[in-house]
């Protein structure tokens, strides 16, 4: 899934509640200020071999959503690696576990942010949804209570 909205709109916070009302695990990964060991991790030497360790930041167990945030606006040696995470679920030999679901969010590339165009490729591989305000909802939500009651 590939959330796309501009800034401010609460892309995240729509996939922390979906996290919270599923009782899922949540993890954000805030790849515009990642460098690639950050992601794909530090190489290690391990019986004549080299492996890469995992960054602590991703998960090995349970289930949840995995949020890539800002996938457009990190380098893009960070961009390829989480393409990667987000459309084949695995980096070296980290694998998402089963119980998990990758999400990104991107600002839209309408000239008004300074982000990179996504491969098509990657575009093609994923459920795009636009994420836009809804004050009408807002406002029955809001007077209905269910903002005031968190």
């Amino acid at each position: 899934v590939l959330l796309e909205g501009p800034t401010g709109i609460g892309k995240s916070e729509l996939v922390r509640q979906t996290a919270d009302e599923l009782g899922i695990g949540f993890a954000v990964l805030d790849l515009g200020l990642l460098e690639p060991p950050d992601l794909v991790g530090l190489p290690i030497f391990d019986d004549g071999r080299t492996k890469w360790a995992v960054p602590a930041a991703l998960p090995t167990s349970g289930a949840g959503i995995l949020l890539l945030e800002e996938l457009n606006r990190a380098d893009r040696t960070v961009q390829q690696p989480a393409l990667q995470l987000l459309t084949a679920r695995r980096l070296h030999e980290y694998e998402l576990p089963p119980g998990w679901v990758p999400f990104a969010a991107v600002n839209p590339e309408d000239g008004e942010y300074q982000v990179s165009p996504l491969d098509p490729a990657l575009r093609a591989r994923v459920l795009k949804l636009k994420v836009r305000a809804a004050i009408r909802t807002w406002r029955r939500r809001f007077t209905a209570g269910e903002f005031l009651a968190g």
